[in-house]
């Protein structure tokens, strides 16, 4: 299934994809084993000297905890341990107002004032067809 997820991005979103997975499932996929028992991810260069960058199928792989992780338990049917594609396409949205609040009566036995500054950040997945994700039911 993930070479499979692997080749079902369309073309002109490959040469930037890559992998995110929590921790957890990229220990699991690395624990994996064809046929011939040979693993599916090798670890380490074939001199024993040095670890090669994480890749599956030529992509870097990277870890991000809040991606759900496989088994875990979730208010949807399915969770979400893989997700393939060109990360490029999220944007992350920053307000340039700032809002403040001052904070007269807490610091007033001191003759301070206190204040809050919020700046209000966010962010998107601006083009859903450059990613793929990969639902491993819990």
């Amino acid at each position: 299934k993930i070479k499979a997820l692997t080749y079902t991005l369309p073309s002109q979103y490959v040469g930037n994809a890559n992998w995110l997975m929590n921790r957890a499932v990229q220990g699991k996929v690395a624990a994996l084993v064809d046929a011939n028992g040979r693993p599916f991810w090798n670890s380490y260069l074939d001199s024993g000297f040095g670890r090669p960058q994480m890749q599956i199928e030529g992509a870097p792989v990277f870890n991000s905890e809040f991606v759900g992780a496989d088994g875990s338990v979730s208010a949807t049917a399915a969770t979400t341990p893989l997700i393939f594609g060109d990360l490029s396409n999220y944007i992350i949205v920053e307000r340039t107002q700032i809002s403040t609040i001052i904070l007269r009566e807490r610091f007033a036995d001191t003759d301070q004032t206190g204040i809050i500054l919020m700046a209000r950040v966010g962010g998107g997945l601006w083009n859903y067809d450059a990613i793929r994700i990969g639902y491993i039911a819990s």
